[in-house]
């Protein structure tokens, strides 16, 4: 099996037909969580705006949802800082830390209006099959 770090370290490597923007901006939950049930490890942070759509008893739109290991958040394009995630959704710098993954995406992910952020299985596994494409 390949080692944790060399999959995360691959990440800035994906082919060049895999959707960026579709699991940056749309599935975002999805390949974090995709990430999580790989290495069954890590917890998920999300980057929040103040002023964008609030979802039932948030009071703040849940922007982007980013998988965390040893500190480090990661999304498709890899490990990046806080503060590069935050310039690419236009400086907002709200962040929720910690979350378990597993209640995270029962929680708050779903396919309909009544989830704030949007995924499903289908885009789970689509991640899945991105990721274990990687070189390493």
């Amino acid at each position: 099996m390949r080692k944790f770090v060399t999959i995360l370290e691959s990440l800035h490597r994906l082919p060049d037909d895999t959707d960026v923007e579709y699991f940056t901006n749309e599935a975002c939950a999805a390949f974090a969580y995709a990430l999580y049930k790989i290495h069954n490890t890590g917890t998920f942070s999300v980057l929040s705006d103040p002023h964008g759509e609030p979802w039932g008893d948030q009071d703040i739109e849940m922007t982007h949802v980013v998988f965390v290991k040893d500190g480090t958040p990661y999304d498709i394009r890899g490990g990046q800082t806080k503060e590069e995630i935050e310039d690419q959704f236009g400086g907002i710098s709200i962040w929720s830390h910690g979350y378990n993954p597993q209640h995270f995406w029962e929680d708050f992910v779903g396919d309909d209006d009544e989830f704030p952020l949007y995924g499903d299985d289908d885009d789970v596994n689509k991640a899945i099959s991105i990721i274990r494409m990687l070189p390493t």
